[in-house]
């Protein structure tokens, strides 16, 4: 090791060979906890090195810079990069706080880990491209994916954009271009263009708009149950879909230990035995995908049935809080005579929704629905908990108004140790209000104009593209996050008692910005015949993701860590902590940011930088930290985040005034984090809908009726009016067969009948690998993690087939390959292939060799147009042709060194 750093110590480096160094060399000089191959080295210097720079000494001169993890995958950790002379040397996470049961530091995972490598990457975009075989007028849009690139400068760039925006705006007028991302939008707002741009249900699933159903402001993200100290109160936690030691990372999975630990039981319902289920000890209710409901409906029908003396049904709470359980209990605006109870006593349909019923749809012993029935009583302590997974399934919308439904029955709302609701992403198991607040950056300055944006769901955006009608409203846009009853004014513009009218419109350009589509929308081998089927395409970011790849000019994009700072997700993160991002190096060669693309771009069209605003970012991140505010120990007060001092406006070189804080404005610019400390009985607490418990009438929730509604008119009516689903929805819950569900895996739908071609049910479960698609090209990443199929040992053989083999899933939609993982912890039927890699199409074949399980959906448009991406019936069959070779020994895609 000696002699190794000796020789970095001593070496001269040119351009070139800073580039492309050893990652263990640096890894001896830097600390790194971590070892790559030659070509993945992450450190580089900030635009063009110089001669005969060396690399930076990490014992003296260098400089730590908070940065946290900006991106999407739930967690929200502190990372610390130490730089000197322009270089990232190494990464660091949390050591400023104490590390206890109810305290946690936030540790950044090898993802975070990794944030080096997107920063200073080899295969970073470094300069404006365009394809080698696009001129103007001559697109040969059958080579986009397939044609070679070239370097051209910002100036030409912009030229081409605006030549060709002219052009197809000019000639197609409105809806002629479509934008996938929010930056471009920007732009055709100032040049009073109007467009197209696709909105999707994401990760919420049937979550998505939960206002109407009684969930509070941003219900999507935390505070819709109770405090993660008061989960210690509960006798059990049932979950559906619940793996936080997977799709949360971060602390939600140590939150849950220390409920374990307390003596908290778990019950979760998953088609996987997960890593969260192995760690907590859970009760593992294997269950088909898209089921979810059915199980839901036999539990309540268990305890309507058994409850002979009371013991099961929180009588006194229905009374008082519901609406539409019962005849003697109905909303006034309800349609319909149906109510909840009769429906599961097969009143209206013939189908008493019993456990036997549920058993065949879910394949869950109806003994074992009995006994998470019982435990659902009122008299234990109950959280019921969905994950966003079994939301992400066709026609389930009306699964989250089903769980407040269960939950109620049995009084699990609004008391300590009893709650009802979502847990997903950055607030998995640490729920409430915010206790440390992101401030105002007041005003940029910024003009808009007069385009404007027409809308397409996710669902239909492929074949909007292609002429066919699509529903361009955002009624569920408006309702989303709207709070408790500022849904009521976002739908007051739509008329609920027709469906929506639908248009065609002539998309000739797409322009794809921070939205990976071709890899995190469904339908991807229609979108890339979307993408060659336009007259032109734009993309821009920081690599070449399958979305840019299918562009003809592809703009390189700066990270975050080559920005000025910003809070990280504006502060919706963990409830306790607020972190913020400082800039860290540079920008990267000749990558701007997506602001400073579209001025360079508006610059064409004789649009004045000035448009974009006039106040610093330096000075707009100033004035948000300086108006944060921290809650004080009496859980009822406020007070200003940071201190500041004539010295810091000094320092910072913008405007302000001196003010009295919690902390220095300086030290929490340095940590890049600030936590507020907790432990039992502190006043900080949160209960959902305590209020409201105790006295509804005067605490209403965000319904209709202000009550929990299990008949929900408005629901059902705004559901009706999309045209997503020709079958009416009713004012109550009822089970739909989910479109590509258990029951589509058999001919006619007949449980006892012929299976079809496409026997298995696969879903996606989100990977260690990487965010979403974020990570997924980072090679140490992809040696430490393989990303296969996973198969149950019954399906494995059944089929011949055994670990390691290339194997082809296959759907009526398309074809991928990946390496087959054979596990007994897979619920035989299942098929588990993980979301986010970046599609490699095989153009011969046509079929994709990067396991993306989007390749293989399609655009199906169902209820609120929801993103089904667990709704998915497959066949998988042990590959004929050539073995495919582990992801890590793919080589990257290195642009023009």
């Amino acid at each position: 090791m000696a002699k190794v750093l000796e020789e970095v110590l001593n070496r001269k480096f040119s351009r070139r060979d800073f580039l492309k160094g050893s990652v263990a060399a640096t890894a001896a000089v830097a600390g790194l906890g971590f070892v790559g191959k030659e070509s993945t080295l992450a450190s580089a210097e900030s635009v063009a090195p110089s001669e005969g720079a060396a690399v930076a000494d990490a014992a003296e001169g260098g400089k730590w810079v908070a940065a946290p993890c900006w991106h999407n995958c739930g967690g929200k950790c502190l990372v610390r990069a130490y730089v000197k002379d322009g270089v990232i040397v190494r990464q660091g996470t949390d050591n400023f706080n104490t590390d206890d049961g109810v305290n946690r530091q936030q540790r950044a995972c090898l993802r975070g880990y990794s944030q080096q490598y997107q920063a200073r990457g080899l295969d970073r975009l470094k300069y404006p491209m365009k394809r080698k075989n696009w001129t103007p007028g001559d697109p040969h849009p059958e080579l986009r994916g397939i044609d070679e690139w070239e370097r051209i400068s910002w100036d030409e760039a912009a030229t081409y954009i605006h030549d060709e925006v002219e052009r197809i705006n000019g000639t197609y007028g409105d809806n002629s271009i479509l934008t996938l991302g929010g930056e471009a939008n920007s732009l055709l707002n100032k040049l009073n263009i109007n467009y197209v741009n696709s909105w999707t249900t994401s990760s919420w699933g049937t979550w998505y708009a939960p206002g109407p159903l009684g969930w509070g402001d941003g219900c999507n993200y935390y505070d819709c149950n109770n405090d993660r100290l008061d989960f210690l109160n509960c006798d059990y936690v049932v979950a559906f879909g619940y793996n936080p030691a997977w799709a949360a990372l971060g602390n939600a999975t140590n939150y849950a230990v220390e409920w374990k630990k307390a003596g908290v039981k778990f019950i979760i319902f998953d088609p996987i035995y997960t890593d969260s289920a192995s760690i907590l000890d859970a009760k593992w209710v294997p269950i088909r995908p898209g089921t979810d409901m059915a199980a839901m409906m036999a539990m309540a029908y268990v305890m309507l049935e058994e409850d002979k003396d009371g013991s099961l049904i929180d009588w006194d709470f229905l009374d008082r809080c519901c609406l539409g359980q019962d005849k003697d209990h109905m909303p006034a605006d309800v349609k319909s005579e149906e109510n909840f109870f009769d429906y599961l006593r097969g009143e209206y349909d013939g189908v008493a929704k019993t456990p036997e019923w549920a058993e065949a749809i879910t394949g869950i012993s109806a003994d074992t629905l009995r006994e998470v029935a019982r435990i659902l009583g009122k008299d234990n302590n109950v959280a019921i908990l969905s994950s966003w997974a079994s939301a992400r399934t066709y026609d389930t919308d009306q699964l989250p108004q089903l769980a407040t439904c269960l939950g109620a029955m049995g009084g699990h709302i609004g008391k300590s140790g009893n709650c009802v609701g979502p847990t997903a992403w950055n607030h998995t198991n640490n729920f409430g209000p915010r206790l440390v607040k992101v401030g105002s950056s007041g005003p940029n300055g910024a003009v808009g104009g007069t385009g404007k944006a027409t809308m397409v769901c996710d669902t239909q955006v492929w074949n909007a593209v292609f002429g066919e009608p699509f529903n361009p409203t955002n009624i569920f846009n408006d309702i989303n996050g709207a709070g408790p009853n500022g849904w009521k004014d976002a739908i007051a513009g739509y008329d609920l008692t027709k469906r929506v009218d639908y248009i065609t419109a002539p998309i000739k350009m797409i322009w794809t910005t921070n939205k990976a589509k071709l890899t995190t929308c469904e339908g991807a081998k229609k979108g890339v015949e979307a993408f060659r089927s336009v007259e032109f395409v734009v993309a821009q970011g920081h690599f070449l993701t399958a979305s840019n790849k299918y562009a003809d000019i592809v703009l390189p994009i700066t990270t975050n860590w080559e920005r000025e700072g910003s809070y990280v997700w504006e502060g919706y993160i963990n409830r306790d902590i607020l972190l913020i991002n400082r800039k860290v190096v540079e920008p990267f060669y000749e990558a701007k940011s997506d602001a400073e693309a579209m001025m360079t771009i508006g610059e064409k069209f004789g649009l004045s930088p000035e448009m974009w605003g006039t106040v610093s970012a330096k000075q707009l991140l100033f004035n948000s930290v300086a108006t944060s505010t921290v809650i004080k120990e009496d859980g009822k007060t406020w007070e200003n985040l940071v201190s500041i001092t004539e010295d810091d406006i000094k320092e910072w070189g913008v405007e302000g005034e001196p003010q009295e804080g919690r902390i220095p404005i300086s030290k929490y610019m340095e940590d890049g984090i600030y936590r507020v400390d907790r432990h039992v009985g502190d006043n900080f607490g949160y209960i959902d809908k305590k209020e409201f418990r105790e006295d509804p009438e005067a605490n209403p929730i965000g319904t209709a009726s202000g009550k929990i509604e299990f008949a929900n008119q408005t629901w059902a009516d705004i559901l009706n009016s999309q045209g997503f689903s020709e079958e009416p929805y009713s004012a109550i819950p009822k089970y739909r067969a989910p479109t590509q569900g258990y029951e589509d895996t058999f001919v006619d739908g007949k449980l006892d009948g012929e299976k079809t071609e496409f026997p298995l049910q696969c879903i996606n479960p989100h990977y260690q690998r990487r965010s979403h698609s974020i990570f997924d090209n980072i090679p140490w990443l992809r040696e430490a993690m393989h990303n296969p199929v996973y198969l149950s040992k019954k399906d494995a053989a059944d089929r011949g087939i055994a670990e390691g083999d290339t194997v082809k899933i296959s759907s009526k939609y398309g074809e991928t390959l990946r390496h087959a993982y054979v596990t007994a912890r897979l619920m035989p039927g299942v098929v588990g292939l993980p979301h986010g890699p970046w599609i490699r199409i095989d153009e011969a074949t046509g079929i994709d060799q990067s396991g993306s399980e989007n390749y293989i959906t399609g655009n199906v448009a169902r209820g609120l147009g929801c993103s089904g991406y667990n709704t998915l019936n497959v066949e998988v069959s042990k590959y004929d042709g050539e073995a495919i070779p582990e992801d890590v020994e793919i080589p990257q895609t290195i642009l023009f060194e």
